[in-house]
């Protein structure tokens, strides 16, 4: 048994690229078109997540890069790309899903309590 694979939700007008990496494990690429949903497609094992990176296209095929999700390696495989302003976007962890296996606890993970 292992984590579940990891699964981005795209909720810009434009396409997102980048990479999801994993602590001493291989990374996985991704490719997202507007408002879509991208899921790993290698299994991840135990491996815990340590930064999305990438970048979205913009008309114009303007490229700006995402504000990176990193942590120290967590277990969750529910993230979202947003946009923050205008030409702003940023990787963030989701916390709401109606997947069964959208929770999994990382008693490693910091809690926010802003």
């Amino acid at each position: 048994m292992g984590y579940p694979l990891v699964t981005i939700v795209n909720s810009t007008n434009f396409t997102a690229e980048g990479q999801v990496q994993y602590l001493a494990c291989s990374s996985d690429s991704f490719v997202i078109a507007p408002f879509t949903t991208w899921k790993a497609n290698s299994n991840r094992g135990i491996c815990l997540v340590t930064e999305i990176i990438g970048h979205m296209t913009l008309a114009g095929e303007k490229e700006v890069m995402l504000k990176k999700y990193k942590s120290s390696g967590t277990a969750y495989s529910q993230f979202t790309i947003i946009q923050t302003a205008p030409e702003m976007f940023e990787v963030t962890r989701r916390v709401m899903s109606t997947l069964a296996d959208d929770y999994v606890e990382d008693i490693n993970e910091p809690v926010n309590q802003g």
